[in-house]
């Protein structure tokens, strides 16, 4: 077995190199999924200020449109009932 001193020099040089770039990019990795974590805890915190649950958004969306649906339902109801108030009035006026 030869023995190249310069050889295992220069991998070991290569092989540190990477292991710097490696030790670096881990760092990096790092340092990203902290900053990720402290803005997904600053916008689940902000949505438990909102009322919510962020555990269970899509329940949370359904309620929610359920919500709505009753107000547009009374609403278009109550104009219902202004229209047919309404509407009596505005006939015997534009007739006389």
């Amino acid at each position: 077995m030869d023995i190249n001193i310069d050889e295992m020099t220069s991998k070991l040089t290569k092989l540190l190199a990477d292991h710097k770039s490696l030790s670096d990019d881990t760092i990096l990795v790092k340092s990203e999924l902290t900053a990720r974590r402290s803005e997904l805890k600053r916008a689940m915190d902000e949505v438990k200020e909102l009322g919510y649950n962020p555990n269970d958004l899509a329940s949370e969306i359904r309620r929610e449109a359920e919500v709505f649906q009753l107000k547009i339902s009374n609403f278009e109801s109550e104009l219902g009932d202004v229209r047919r108030i309404v509407d009596p009035m505005v006939k015997e006026i534009r007739s006389a």
